[in-house]
């Protein structure tokens, strides 16, 4: 499948990669039901930790970009310079240990549930090393389709420029560096089916997967939009998590905590990132910059009707 290519639309691009997807039979249906089989299954992970994930069926792997990237690297190798740099992985790093702190949510690894607190980083839009991926077609295509609008922080429909879909397979340069991720204490994550991969700096996921192009047509996807009526309720539930992301992201501070932290996970010298920190005009506190008793959804609040027109699920 030759990359020159660009699709008419977004469902032209679906069906290049799964010519039977299920999205064809729901455009045509009278009822408009779109069924999106899904498969519970049981993760054991290390540390004789457990979880859940639900996934499809499928053996492929993909990422949607409502945009035209050459490139497609991890959030944090984005960001260039030294400082930035920094600042956003001590952010990162305080997210994590509000989340390592929350009595809940320590309450569920006392039970042995894993829980990936890097993955929750990146699906909450801190910088990390992690690409996520899925192994979803309609997900992606979502996320190929939508575009953010801090604005109004809500997911908006593409009406230009071109999109793209990602793809690889079990067998391709993805085998042995995938994780599934699973469901998680928030469970934004689960329900995109999620997988991780870990980049190094000088990888580019661009070299590790096929690409697929389409045109953002503004009438196929608004059709797309109904189909997935509820898709920016399912794939963004309201969790209560927004109040805690934007004061860590907003906040002119970072907590002695995370430079302690990422001292000692990289090896740096304290004095010298102390000096980094505060030359960016960035203070340090030595509290914790959220509260950690705010209670929010786990596993028990997944939508009663994730998907489409008149949206089923369908877990077996």
């Amino acid at each position: 499948m030759s990359d020159s290519i660009i699709y008419d639309n977004i469902f032209e691009a679906i069906r290049a990669l799964d010519p039977h997807n299920m999205v064809f039979k729901a455009l045509t249906d009278q009822t408009g039901d779109l069924i999106l089989h899904q498969n519970l299954q049981m993760l054991n992970k290390q540390n004789r930790k457990y979880g859940m994930s639900l996934c499809g069926f499928s053996t492929c792997y993909f990422r949607g970009e409502s945009e035209e990237y050459e490139q497609c690297i991890p959030s944090l190798y984005r960001i260039r310079d030294e400082r930035q740099r920094l600042i956003a992985q001590l952010k990162t790093l305080d997210f994590i240990m509000y989340l390592e702190t929350h009595p809940d949510l320590r309450k569920l690894e006392e039970q042995r549930l894993y829980v990936d607190y890097l993955a929750l980083a990146q699906y909450y839009g801190f910088a990390t090393n992690m690409l996520n991926l899925t192994n979803e077609i309609l997900t992606a295509a979502y996320f190929a389709t939508h575009v953010y609008d801090p604005y109004f922080n809500k997911m908006t429909v593409a009406s230009k420029g071109v999109g793209q879909i990602r793809w690889g397979t079990e067998c391709s340069e993805l085998v042995g560096r995938l994780h599934m991720i699973g469901l998680q204490p928030l469970v934004r994550l689960g329900l995109q089916s999620t997988y991780g991969i870990n980049l190094s700096e000088d990888e580019d996921f661009a070299d590790m997967s096929e690409n697929i192009k389409f045109h953002q047509d503004a009438e196929a996807n608004q059709l797309f939009n109904r189909v997935f009526s509820l898709g920016e309720k399912m794939y963004f539930p309201d969790e209560g998590m927004d109040f805690v992301v934007r004061t860590i992201q907003n906040s002119d501070a970072i907590t002695s905590m995370a430079i302690l932290r990422y001292c000692k996970e990289t090896g740096a010298n304290e004095t010298v990132i102390r000096k980094m920190v505060l030359s960016s005009n960035i203070f340090v506190v030595d509290a914790p910059l959220v509260c950690n008793n705010m209670p929010y959804y786990v596993f028990n609040h997944l939508p009663a009707q994730p998907i489409s027109f008149r949206p089923i699920m369908v877990i077996g």
